[in-house]
Parts: C-alpha cells; structure tokens; sequence
C-alpha cells in the first residue's frame, strides 16, 4: 500500500484486483524469482491486511491496467487516499466562469458545474467528452438533471482531463448577438447625450 501510494497512487486504470510482487530469492533461498498476485480490492471492501505484504528491497510491484476506467474501484481507493486527491476538468460554455477546474477525486459532473459557477439559467444540452488512453472519446449529450446519481450516465464520476460544456440555446445565442449589436448604438447614444449636457 506505502509503495503504491509513494508513487503516485492510482489511475482509473489500475485493476486494484489484480497486482502481482516479484521477489528475487537469495541464494540460501534457492536463488531465482518468486511471485504472488493481490487483491487489493480485499483490503478495501473487507479489510483483508492479508493482501497489504511487506515489500523488500528489489521487489518488483506490478499493478495490472484495464482497458476501460473503473470508476467503482477509483471510488473505493478514494476513500483511502490510495488515489491523487484531487482531479483537473474543463468546463466550459454557459457557466458562472468557464475554465479548468480542481475538483477532489471522485467528483461527479454536476460537481464540476457547481464548482464552474453552476449552468447559466437558459442554458440547453451538456456535453461531456473523455479521451480514453487508446485515443476513444467517450462523448455525451444530455438534458441537465440535477438529481442524476453519482457514477450515472448523466453524472459520470470524472476523471482528469474530461470537458464539460453546456450548450447555448437558441435564446442565449440570440441574446448574446443582440448584446453585440446594441452595445455600439448604446454606447455613441449615450457619447451623444455626454455632449449635449456639456454644450
């Protein structure tokens, strides 16, 4: 558990199921390589110190990857600071102040929303993209909900690098278009009426 953690912690691909320690025997041992695999997730769900083994100096640690995150297991490892504590997101599009956002491990989107300045009030579809580490992107659109459950379809739990957009509608992008075009006429009415009090 102390070497994992010290370097660096986990991933979203990190199979906490499966980690394999080779030793390298002595020679009054035999000589040659031993090795056992773990169950990490043991340890966490059952509290099994079984699978938590003293490493030596040499052994070789070896944490086995899926090919798709696994959310469930990152959220287990969070609760025991085996992972980073903290996750960067992009949110951007109608949200109090668009950009990169620090969010503790384990967030979920509407998280991020709120910690953006939550969606604007006429806001339309969120839009969430995640590049897998094969270069696939994971990429949905849906209505806001609110009261979506952590870990769903509507409320992911993110991982570093994911966007978050929330779309313009119709009427938002009419506003901002309209904004542009009066500010002008606002602005050299309002320069007439400056000079006209001054003469």
């Amino acid at each position: 558990y102390d070497a994992i953690k010290a370097s660096g912690g986990i991933t979203q691909f990190s199979r906490l199921d499966k980690i394999k320690i080779i030793r390298q025997q002595s020679i009054s041992e035999g000589g040659g390589q031993k090795q056992t695999e773990l169950n990490f997730l043991s340890l966490f769900t059952e509290g099994d110190q079984s699978q938590n083994i003293r490493v030596n100096d040499g052994d070789t640690i070896i944490v086995s990857t899926s090919e798709e995150p696994l959310a469930k297991q990152l959220l287990i490892a969070t609760e025991s600071n085996l992972a980073p504590s903290t996750i960067i997101a992009f949110v951007s599009g109608e949200v109090g102040s668009p950009g990169e956002v620090l969010l503790p491990q384990g967030s979920g989107l509407l998280q991020a929303l709120a910690y953006a300045g939550g969606k604007s009030l006429l806001s339309g579809n969120i839009e969430f993209i995640r590049f897998n580490k094969y270069g696939d992107v994971d990429r949905r659109v849906f209505r806001y909900d609110s009261k979506a459950k952590i870990n769903s379809y509507k409320n992911p739990v993110l991982l570093s690098g994911d966007i978050v957009n929330v779309k313009s509608t119709i009427i938002t992008k009419t506003t901002t278009v309209l904004g542009k075009v009066t500010a002008p006429i606002a602005g050299a009415y309002a320069l007439s009426n400056l000079l006209d009090l001054l003469n």
